[in-house]
């Protein structure tokens, strides 16, 4: 367990540099909630854009490792290729059940925002 959740943390010090993409979709969002008349929609697009985006972040952690080369060096540590593999799908199943909670909070504020 410990090698997994050391593996997540390596995964998640490489997506630290995601950070002014995801700051650029929550500005996109806010651009859309300028220009779209169905609050209703900004909602549904928040949530999706956000689940998406933060999947997607951490499913390019596969290809990051993969142009790295870092699967030789990760498999020379006391770690199986199942737990490499584990450690991958627990970090993009949770980054995605964090962006889907994130769509949803600035979903809500959006529909704070536009009632007053």
């Amino acid at each position: 367990m410990n090698a997994i959740k050391g593996l997540i943390l390596k995964d998640l010090a490489q997506l630290k540099s995601y950070k002014k993409t995801l700051i650029a979709f929550v500005f996109i969002l806010i651009i859309f909630r300028i220009t779209q008349e169905s609050m209703e929609e900004l909602v549904y697009l928040s949530i999706i854009i956000l689940t998406m985006g933060l999947g997607m972040f951490a499913t390019g952690s596969f290809s990051y490792d993969e142009y790295a080369k870092a699967d030789k060096y990760i498999l020379s540590l006391p770690v199986s290729r199942k737990e490499v593999v584990l450690a991958k799908y627990i970090l993009i199943i949770c980054a995605s059940f964090i962006g889907a909670i994130l769509g949803l909070i600035f979903g809500f504020i959006l529909m704070l925002i536009n009632d007053s």
